[in-house]
């Protein structure tokens, strides 16, 4: 289902929008596209009390992420990942029934400067690391047409129980 995510101010993307997970970078619009940063997604997950049962405990797999992730369900933190599987325990922070789910996702500035190359763009992101007009990375010039790098709560988001 849908996500609430939602963007820090004065970064040029929206302050809330509903999505599904998926790659920032597949998102039609530029503002999303080339935004770097933390994006808080959000949302309502249902917990059915048979899953916290003793014995059991609560994965909460975020399938794949783009670039790292911390996650805070019913107002508790239950930890941060930045690598694959993108997995935590979040048996101690559940409850039977509705539970609220946050998860901040951040990536790596290539995307906002490709954004800012594009015709028409809005300059968002300074660096002392330029040549002949373009920011270098590792000897690599990056323009326009450089590639984006997978961003956000790409999914899929599973949530499962097993015996410990």
């Amino acid at each position: 289902g849908p996500w609430s995510l939602s963007f820090p101010a004065g970064w040029g993307a929206p302050a809330k929008v509903e999505v599904p997970a998926g790659s920032w970078t597949d998102n039609a619009s530029p503002d999303i596209k080339y935004f770097s940063g933390i994006g808080t997604y959000s949302r309502t997950l249902k917990v059915d009390a048979a899953w916290l049962k003793s014995g059991q405990r609560l994965t909460l797999d975020l399938g794949q992420v783009g670039d790292v992730a911390e996650v805070w369900l019913n107002g508790q933190r239950v930890g941060g990942v930045w690598k694959a599987p993108y997995q935590l325990d979040v048996t101690q922070a559940a409850k039977a029934g509705d539970n609220q789910l946050v998860v901040k996702v951040g990536n790596v500035w290539l995307n906002r400067f490709v954004g800012d190359h594009q015709p028409g763009a809005t300059k968002r992101a300074f660096t002392n690391a330029s040549e002949g007009g373009g920011f270098s990375m590792l000897g690599k010039g990056i323009g326009k047409d450089t590639p984006l790098t997978p961003s956000g709560l790409i999914g899929p988001v599973t949530l499962w129980s097993a015996d410990r």
